[in-house]
């Protein structure tokens, strides 16, 4: 029976239990599933399914593990990893949505040219935008890699090479997985996946970003259900890894940056980055001055009248608006109307880049 399998799917869990019984209901429907065998780990989770449940669900080839106390996302994942009996893991959040072909996609590129993990295109099922094509990486900032792009566009569409991948959905050999000392417990629900695949990649393997699978993610529906304080993790991780890591979000916006200015550009910094100014430089944009509005990066959705000077409206300088995410600074037709600017860029910590005029409501 095993060796008819293509994967081990490891689902760790301990979210409530309306998201989990949908995920199921959800990974029954999806076409192949009986090819593969489910491992799940119940994380320290206040209810259980029972098998009977999952046969009614359709769902056959399952191992249940159950923990009394809550091991963390690492350990919980390891543990379940013992009992795989295929080659091939496949580690899913019970919040991932799989769109057809997503499993087998991911499959066919693992172990070719020397991958060694592979993610897929994940998408936001509330506004179908993209939630991770892949880590992108500054000195001290990580993000998902085209956050919130249009899941469509060109550059989200082209399977690349990343240094580290999101494990809430992410095929690896189990091989791999155990010589690499398989996820960290250090970390409690965060880093553990990006560091996994920071190492491979360390190691000369290949992490691989495949456009052409598909999944949705709900994002925080896993794992967020209680408040974890990541700080300490976050010190930890950069400590870690800042000097092993190559900082290649200027690659990103680099591919972007066709048809702008090439003249100089006043940057407004409103990202957590203190200084952009060297990441902008790697992309040849030239900055005439920066004004940093670095206090009020933690802002959702920025209000330009409330925050910005309205010389800074008029001004005949082309404007870069440097974010976390672009869409910390969208919501600002009027201003951007105002100014209609064809040269003014937002550029974001996710490689986003957006001509601020695409934005302004026809």
């Amino acid at each position: 029976e095993v060796d008819k399998m293509k994967a081990s799917i490891i689902i760790s869990t301990n979210s409530n239990r309306m998201l989990f019984e949908n995920f199921l209901i959800s990974l029954s429907e999806y076409p192949t599933i009986g090819d593969y065998e489910i491992i799940e780990i119940n994380d320290g989770g206040e209810y259980s399914i029972s098998d009977e449940q999952y046969k009614q669900y359709g769902l056959n080839n399952v191992t249940k593990i159950y923990s009394d106390k809550k091991l963390g996302y690492g350990a919980a994942n390891n543990l379940a990893s013992e009992k795989a009996k295929c080659e091939n893991l496949i580690f899913m959040n019970d919040d991932i949505v799989l769109k057809p072909d997503c499993l087998e996609k991911i499959l066919d590129v693992l172990g070719k040219n020397a991958i060694a993990a592979v993610q897929p295109k994940l998408i936001y099922p509330q506004n179908n935008l993209v939630q991770s094509t892949g880590h992108v990486f500054t000195k001290f900032t990580n993000a998902h890699a085209l956050e919130n792009s249009h899941s469509d566009s060109e550059i989200v569409n082209l399977s690349c090479q990343r240094q580290a991948l999101t494990t809430a959905l992410c095929a690896t050999a189990k091989k791999d997985f155990i010589d690499a000392g398989k996820f960290s417990t250090e970390y409690y629900n965060a880093w553990e996946g990006m560091e996994y695949t920071l190492k491979l990649t360390a190691k000369g393997k290949k992490c691989w970003y495949e456009s052409k699978a598909e999944a949705y993610h709900i994002r925080g529906g896993a794992r967020n259900q209680y408040s974890l304080n990541e700080e300490a993790q976050s010190a930890l991780f950069w400590a870690k890894w800042s000097n092993k890591i190559n900082q290649d979000l200027y690659e990103i916006i680099s591919k972007l940056l066709t048809n702008t200015s090439s003249g100089e550009y006043l940057l407004l910094n409103f990202s957590k980055l203190p200084d952009p100014m060297p990441i902008l430089k790697q992309c040849d944009l030239s900055v005439l001055a920066t004004v940093s509005y670095t206090y009020i990066s933690g802002s959702k959705s920025l209000d330009f009248f409330r925050c910005l000077p309205n010389s800074f409206c008029r001004s005949n300088n082309n404007i870069i608006y440097f974010a976390n995410n672009y869409t910390q600074v969208k919501n600002n037709c009027l201003w951007f109307e105002f100014r209609n600017n064809n040269d003014d860029l937002i550029i974001d910590l996710s490689g986003n880049v957006v001509h601020t005029n695409s934005l302004i409501k026809g």
